[in-house]
């Protein structure tokens, strides 16, 4: 290996853990905000990541378009990320409810954390990382391979999938209040089924670009939903937990294209699309598992636990009431 192939692996290797940091930092924050919020709001931070995702695409292909060298791309990138994150981390907010339930001196081990709620919540967030993983690297693949589709319409792929699950975000946190977050995510597995079906059935490669953005709309509440669950639902140290979560959910991200590498190989790009509908079906079956996937949930289960006669940390405490001689004073 090369002085520069062992350099690019480095920055590879660092790149990646900085954002799965990242990651798992930003999910903690939009639990803590929905907490002081009393209301849903992961959606629409995930949307942001499709924003940034679209931003980006476009901005390379500004870059290279301009001339501009990969070396200066990518400084001038991550020269951005690093003021990005220095000043967003002055205003992070803390943990307040993973402190007050911690054990003094107690410290997260490397199997600690691993509990039945955070494995079947972080399958389901696996799951729908592996479908949404599967779509957006194969869809260019499947219209250009399979329908006939030049590069210039099979290129839109990816990009009505990104944009659909987007703008699906920026209102899908409404839907949650509305709908609550099990029959969201039911409903939600059922548009990306007919999809999938649409893609697979239809030989126009139009419909087919409408099917992908069916799968977006349906995709994009899996993720939000389930870590939302994770971060409300599971007691203990909040933080831990998602960063349970995020291993297995990444551990889908991963998997996804590779596994459906193999079965497009082995029985066909069509056959392995359709076959998408039985990790859709599993989340379906187990939607059960996000009804603690709201705001409330944590303030719910602490009031739960308060001693009888001490009201809530948030909740407003009356003033003792008197007997008439006393209001006076004497």
């Amino acid at each position: 290996m090369s002085y520069e192939e062992g350099f690019e692996a480095i920055v590879r290797r660092r790149s990646g853990s900085g954002a799965a940091v990242r990651y798992v930092g930003t999910l903690a924050q939009g639990v803590e905000l929905e907490r002081l919020g009393r209301r849903p709001l992961l959606n629409r931070l995930h949307a942001l990541w499709g924003v940034g995702a679209l931003t980006g695409s476009l901005g390379s292909v500004a870059a290279v378009r301009a001339g501009v060298p990969l070396a200066v791309h990518f400084a001038a990138i991550a020269a951005a990320l690093c003021v990005l994150t220095l000043v967003a981390g002055r205003h992070a907010l803390p943990d307040r409810w993973t402190a007050s339930r911690r054990a003094p001196g107690a410290r997260a081990g490397l199997f600690s954390g691993w509990t039945r709620a955070v494995l079947v919540l972080g399958g389901l967030g696996a799951a729908g990382a592996l479908c949404e993983g599967t779509v957006s690297s194969w869809c260019g693949v499947f219209l250009h391979e399979q329908r006939g589709a030049v590069p210039a319409i099979a290129s839109l792929g990816y990009f009505v999938f990104v944009l659909a699950q987007t703008g699906t975000r920026m209102f899908d946190d409404r839907a949650h209040r509305l709908l609550g977050p099990v029959a969201l995510l039911r409903w939600s597995m059922a548009a990306t089924v007919a999809g999938v079906l649409l893609v697979v059935l239809s030989p126009d490669p139009w419909t087919g670009l409408a099917g992908f953005a069916l799968q977006g709309c349906g995709l994009a509440v899996v993720i939000p939903i389930t870590a939302g669950a994770v971060g409300h639902g599971v007691g203990g140290n909040t933080s831990l937990a998602i960063a349970r979560y995020s291993t297995l959910h990444q551990g889908g991200v991963l998997a996804g294209p590779a596994l459906f590498g193999w079965l497009a190989q082995t029985l066909g790009v069509g056959t392995a699309l359709a076959l998408l509908v039985l990790p859709l079906g599993l989340i379906a079956a187990l939607s059960s598992a996000v009804a603690t996937a709201h705001p409330g949930a944590a303030a719910e289960e602490e009031s739960a636990e308060q001693p009888r006669g001490v009201t809530a940390r948030r909740k407003t405490i009356s003033p003792p009431r008197r007997s008439p001689a006393c209001w006076r004073p004497c």
